[in-house]
């Protein structure tokens, strides 16, 4: 005798595949907006706490990432969240993050390239 298990077809159209073959992680919501003071960064990860987010700027990359402990928290491994690459015209010397409502925003404001940077040279004569 032949066993047969038939699966519902609502229940297959509402596995997300992508996700349990990546591991059950939950989808990252992130939207970049540039406004009229700054470009502003949201990310949202649902089941993760915002306190337990890091912000770090390097080189000319902006990074979330998680700190996940690892045995009772003896050893804490990032988890990379999202990474964006920072325009030219922002100022990497004010950037700011805040949490609001479980959401993360980082503010990345303009440096004086944004307001139209202007510079006479004077041309010296050999």
């Amino acid at each position: 005798m032949r066993l047969e298990n038939k699966i519902p077809q609502e229940i297959l159209q509402s596995i997300d595949f992508f996700n349990t073959v990546n591991g059950g992680t939950s989808p990252i919501n992130t939207n970049i907006k540039k406004t009229k003071e700054n470009y502003r960064i949201t990310v949202k990860v649902p089941g993760v706490n915002p306190d337990d987010f890091n912000v770090e700027v390097r080189n000319n990359f902006i990074s979330v990432f998680q700190s996940i402990g690892i045995h009772q928290e003896r050893v804490s491994l990032p988890r990379l969240i999202a990474s964006f690459q920072i325009p030219m015209d922002a100022d990497y010397k004010s950037i700011s993050a805040f949490d609001r409502n479980g959401v993360l925003t980082i503010l990345i404001p303009f440096n004086e390239l944004e307001s139209g940077y202007s510079q006479s040279i004077e041309i010296f004569k050999d």
